[in-house]
């Protein structure tokens, strides 16, 4: 579970297309501000705007967030940069994979992954705001926390 290149650059872009605050701002300003390509930056501003999430009314005036930031939650951000994290419905026809304690800890973790990801929205991502109460105040479950024998021992045995 990670995120790509091209996430990034998403979350960058709805990051700064939220600070512009209604204002307008071009791929090549992005792409600078980013240290990404502005071929890059293009692509996936296209896949925002397919989306819904940015809005222009023409290419030369650039951007902005056409959604409130709270509104955009990490894990809707990946439903569309990164589709193969999740099971297209096709898949889940096909055989499914021999039950081994390897496949069961990689669906958990991928599970958990996307669970995590449906809690923070792009608003997170903003300068200078401190976590929100509704996260701070969850309490973690029983099923996130590592066994003590999976834990990592220091060097000195403890």
């Amino acid at each position: 579970m990670y995120f790509t290149r091209q996430t990034e650059i998403a979350i960058s872009i709805l990051t700064l297309c939220a600070r512009q605050s209604g204002g307008y701002i071009t791929a090549q300003a992005i792409a600078g501000q980013i240290s990404a390509s502005t071929e890059s930056v293009e692509r996936i501003i296209s896949l925002l705007l397919r989306n819904g999430l940015l809005r222009s009314p023409c290419q030369q005036c650039g951007v902005q967030l056409a959604v409130d930031p709270e509104g955009v939650s990490l894990g809707a951000l990946l439903h569309i940069t990164q589709p193969s994290l999740l099971r297209p419905a096709r898949e889940k026809k096909r055989a499914k994979p021999p039950l081994t304690v390897f496949n069961l800890v990689v669906e958990a973790a991928s599970s958990n992954f996307l669970r995590l990801a449906e809690r923070y929205t792009v608003a997170d991502f903003l300068d200078g705001r401190t976590p929100s109460a509704r996260y701070a105040t969850r309490a973690r479950s029983p099923a996130l926390q590592a066994s003590p024998a999976l834990r990592q021992q220091d060097c000195r045995g403890n």
